[in-house]
């Protein structure tokens, strides 16, 4: 006997009316056996409509979702929403859950929009610039170090990938709403020099009566970087602790410039 492919055999479960969803397979393909959840994908669902009334429709389909047994998680590397357990659920909280995937992430994972940080900086007289690209950090590390006569130093550190998990729990309530108490991620791998990456890099000079702090993100631009060169000519004062000392010694010799450098505990 020859073997049907999933085509063949899909045609035939529709006409006894069987709802067989249309997976794409070609040839004598099938579907895998457990289709992989939108939240669990690389790339985010794209936007659906939701319900009519948002709130209360995202606190039933959770509330669903936590009596079945399903965790929402937050993906370390990313901060994406993630799930497991969603075979747990009915077909139509299911369905629910994924149309309004992208309402459920912003309760899970709420922003914060609030201006405060920001705020004080601004009274006390500091400009923030976050630098996330060479090219930016090229032109703001060149012009501060041509205008500045002193500049401080600072790092901050995180530990290594290796040593955080992959996906942090969120605990929601049995109403479906995101608890207040959650519990907190063990990052004391970050105070390790063995275990910790040297993660922020933070120049900070006074120009013209206003303090202007550069927040390097060095996953973006490595210490290796020639837009960061022209720190390694300047006398650098640094203020840091013991921890954070035992990541800078290494840092310096990494970037084998000569550097000034002057450390205060």
């Amino acid at each position: 006997m020859n073997a049907l492919s999933w085509a063949a055999i899909a045609e035939q479960l529709r006409a006894l009316g069987v709802d067989v969803p249309v997976t794409g397979t070609k040839g004598n393909d099938y579907p895998p056996a457990r289709s992989v959840p939108p939240v669990q994908t690389d790339v985010p669902p794209q936007p659906a409509p939701c319900c009519a009334d948002p709130p209360s429709s995202i606190a039933a389909i959770l509330a669903a979702a936590k009596r079945a047994g399903v965790i929402f998680m937050e993906r370390v590397s990313d901060g994406e929403l993630v799930v497991e357990g969603l075979d747990r659920l009915a077909p139509d909280d299911r369905q629910n859950l994924e149309a309004c995937w992208n309402g459920i992430r912003n309760e899970l994972l709420p922003v914060d929009t609030s201006t405060a940080s920001i705020d004080l900086l601004t009274d006390v007289g500091i400009e923030l610039i976050y630098i996330d690209n060479e090219q930016r950090a090229a032109a703001e590390v060149q012009g501060i170090c041509a205008i500045a006569s002193a500049i401080g130093l600072d790092i901050e550190t995180a530990p290594l990938p290796q040593y955080l998990p992959k996906a942090w729990p969120i605990a929601v309530t049995k109403d479906g709403r995101r608890s207040k108490l959650q519990t907190k991620m063990d990052t004391s791998p970050g105070l390790d020099p063995f275990r910790a990456e040297v993660r922020l890099l933070q120049i900070a000079a006074e120009i013209d009566g206003t303090i202007e702090v550069l927040v390097i993100d060095l996953r973006r631009v490595p210490l290796s970087s020639p837009a960061l060169a022209p720190l390694w000519r300047c006398k650098i004062s640094g203020t840091t602790s013991a921890s954070t000392r035992r990541c800078w010694r290494p840092m310096v010799c990494l970037s084998s410039m000569e550097t000034s450098l002057t450390l205060f505990s």
